[in-house]
């Protein structure tokens, strides 16, 4: 790529500004037996103060070192995590303990996607009360805000003299509170759906506004060398992107996002590269899968459907992002690593003692060889997610 540029821009060789990785994981889903899982891990002192984060650490200890590790982690917050209880738990109503949100924290996550149909699962109080957790724990939470212009706005992370902007956005709600501009606030792509919507359960959907969307990430790509966008959008459980999303990606990418981060299915879709027209890298996950959750409880082998994928089955992306300079100023993006790192939901199957939690294959493998061929099972199910690692 890099000798490509020297031909079509001409002489001197690109200086390299910056090299970072960045490491995405998708939903995490704190269902009951996941909280119960943390409740039989948590560690008290003699004060009565959790030491691992109200058992939640344990959960995560696994993948910890590989976000630790990265200069930016970011997730999916499919939760609020609101402990005034603004809705009661069912269903399709999430809360999470504020313990979770440390355990994220202490595992290295720092960027947190909450523009996600759960987002008023407790109401507008309990989004701006998720908010503020977050920010205590010294994380950011993006796509929603106390008004819309800050659920829109860019979140930037500087990595040595690179700027490296994140923007999330959602075309479906369980509950819509958007009521007015200056009250609380999801990032939504256009008009609620009336007529031939998504057949997505029971959600509402929303019509994708291509203009205004290519607009906000024209301006917001002005303001920043690398350009992240969270999408929560697609129909559960399928394994391919709807037509609607596999011609929306390619131009929005055009148009000045350098990685999006799709997910909402709750099973993984195809990870592909995509090279723009300037001749920039980029990235679109159309669904990196659950992180966590309780989906799956009984679980059987892959079945002979090609279409519905498994919920236990996810990916860590982790993804090398080079920043070079150019002769005449502009700057070109590579990645030169792409990385997907398979993982897998563990979950004993027990109402008594769930043992819900995520794991590497390689650690599956490590700690017990003979599960050799059902590791390999799973990465065959993974077989349409190029560069599986670890």
């Amino acid at each position: 790529m890099l000798a490509m540029w020297l031909c079509f821009w001409g002489h001197a060789e690109p200086t390299l500004l910056s090299s970072f990785q960045i490491v995405a994981a998708g939903d995490t889903l704190v269902h009951r037996r996941v909280k119960k899982t943390a409740r039989t891990k948590n560690i008290i002192n003699e004060n009565g103060v959790t030491q691992n984060n109200g058992g939640f650490d344990w959960i995560l200890e696994d993948v910890a070192p590989i976000l630790q590790q990265a200069d930016i982690a970011f997730v999916n917050l499919e939760s609020p995590t609101d402990p005034d209880f603004h809705r009661p738990i069912r269903g399709e109503v999430f809360n999470a303990p504020v313990d979770f949100l440390g355990a994220l924290s202490t595992a290295g996550f720092d960027v947190l996607s909450f523009a996600n149909n759960h987002s008023y699962d407790q109401k507008s109080e309990g989004l701006v009360r998720t908010l503020a957790e977050v920010e205590n724990r010294e994380m950011t939470a993006i796509g929603a805000g106390r008004s819309c212009a800050e659920a829109k706005k860019i979140h930037i992370v500087k990595v040595d003299a690179i700027r490296v902007g994140f923007l999330a956005i959602t075309d479906l709600l369980n509950i819509n509170e958007n009521t007015d501009v200056d009250t609380p606030c999801v990032y939504l792509p256009g008009p609620k759906c009336q007529k031939n919507c998504t057949p997505d359960r029971d959600a509402i959907w929303y019509h994708i506004d291509e203009n205004a969307l290519i607009s906000d990430i024209q301006t917001a790509k002005r303001q920043v060398d690398v350009l992240i966008l969270s999408f929560h959008w697609g129909i559960e459980y399928r394994t391919k992107p709807l037509s609607l999303y596999t011609a929306l990606a390619p131009k929005l990418m055009e148009h000045g996002v350098d990685v999006l981060l799709g997910h909402h299915p709750h099973v993984l879709q195809p990870v592909v590269r995509h090279t723009r027209s300037n001749g920039d890298e980029g990235v679109i996950a159309y669904s990196l899968g659950n992180f966590f959750s309780d989906m799956g409880k009984k679980y059987g082998m892959y079945p002979t459907s090609t279409t519905r994928g498994k919920t236990r089955d996810g990916i860590l992306l982790s993804i090398d992002i080079a920043v070079y300079q150019l002769e005449n100023g502009q700057r070109k993006i590579t990645i030169p690593k792409l990385a997907p790192i398979p993982i897998w939901t563990e979950n004993a199957n027990s109402n008594d003692n769930p043992q819900i939690r995520v794991r590497r294959h390689s650690t599956i493998l490590k700690e017990d060889p003979s599960r050799k061929a059902f590791v390999e099972k799973r990465r065959q199910a993974m077989s349409f997610i190029e560069g599986l690692s670890d």
